[in-house]
C-alpha cells in the first residue's frame, strides 16, 4: 500500500538541492530507510543519470516504496531491499 509523508513535500526540493551540489556525474546512491519511498521516486527523476537503491527494514515502508516504484516505473529506481543497519554483519 502506497503511504505518504507530508515532509516530503516540504523538504523534498531543498534536499535535491543539496544532492545536485555533491553528487557525481553517474553512479548508485544507496538510500538508508527510505520510509514511504516518495524520496526516492522524486530524486530518481531529478537524477535519471544516478541509479537510486531504496532501502528499508519496515513491512510497510517496503510495500510502500514497491508501489511508488512501480508507479513511477523509472528505469534508475531499483526495487527496494530490506536493510536494518542495526543488524550486526
Amino acid at each position: 500500500m502506497k503511504q505518504s509523508s507530508p515532509a516530503t513535500a516540504r523538504n523534498r526540493e531543498p534536499i535535491r538541492e543539496v544532492l545536485a551540489s555533491v553528487l557525481p556525474a553517474s553512479g548508485v546512491v544507496l538510500e538508508i530507510a527510505s520510509g514511504t519511498g516518495e524520496h526516492g521516486v522524486h530524486m530518481a527523476a531529478a537524477f535519471p543519470q544516478i541509479v537510486w537503491q531504496p532501502t528499508d527494514p519496515d513491512d510497510v515502508a517496503l510495500a510502500s516504496i514497491t508501489a511508488w516504484r512501480d508507479e513511477a516505473a523509472l528505469p534508475n529506481l531499483r526495487a527496494q531491499l530490506r536493510l536494518d543497519v542495526h543488524d550486526p554483519v
